[in-house]
């Protein structure tokens, strides 16, 4: 986290706003840094507001995560329009989003141009709106599952008996572990229009 603090690296005209809590809080705010700011933790209900005060917002992924995780806070900036300054692996996904459309920067920026970031940050929000809409993202699942089986397939749950597992075997099911989530709530809706769902679970039910 230090890289957040070089002062060659943090222009006198920009200012680092920290919303949240977490383990590195005292250690950052030990540093006593002029030009950053600390505003503690926020509701849910005020991400929006959060988001839409900055000009562009950080998002971290520590080395070795790689393959392991993709930081879900990016499709929120991405969500508000604002452009992503990406510190972590150059071969994850966000990396690789910010080369390939243009919405960032990996690490910080040779310059600060205001009307890149606004460009960036339209662009951005096209691309939420579109490959990463809720519509195209549940699409993509269900026609996972269409390759996998045929319309004559029967999708149970985890907590089935024996007597299901017996079925399972025989070939004419599919097992769906949707759970009671995002996934579990939006998908199931779209297979029941081909399939027979019986009952989606997850592992936190």
């Amino acid at each position: 986290r230090r890289v957040l603090f070089r002062s060659k690296e943090l222009p006198k005209d920009i200012e680092l706003h920290f919303y949240g809590t977490g383990s590195m809080e005292e250690t950052l705010k030990g540093m006593k840094h002029p030009d950053v700011f600390f505003h503690g933790a926020y509701f849910r209900s005020q991400q929006t507001e959060v988001l839409g005060a900055c000009h562009a917002a950080i998002v971290t992924l520590q080395d070795g995560m790689y393959g392991l995780g993709v930081p879900s806070k990016s499709y929120n900036i991405m969500a508000a329009g604002r452009p992503i300054i990406y510190f972590g692996p150059e071969e994850g996904e966000i990396a690789r989003m910010i080369k390939e459309y243009g919405i960032g920067y990996i690490g910080w920026p040779e310059k600060w141009d205001k009307k890149d970031l606004e460009t960036m940050g339209r662009k951005v929000r096209s691309l939420a709106e579109t490959k990463y809409s809720k519509e195209n993202i549940l699409n993509k699942f269900v026609n996972v599952i269409q390759n996998m089986t045929s319309k004559e397939a029967k999708i149970v749950d985890m907590n089935h008996d024996s007597q299901s597992l017996g079925r399972l075997s025989g070939g004419g099911y599919l097992l769906f572990t949707g759970g009671s989530g995002f996934l579990g709530n939006n998908i199931r809706p779209l297979l029941e229009k081909e399939y027979d769902v019986v009952h989606t679970i997850g592992l936190t039910d």
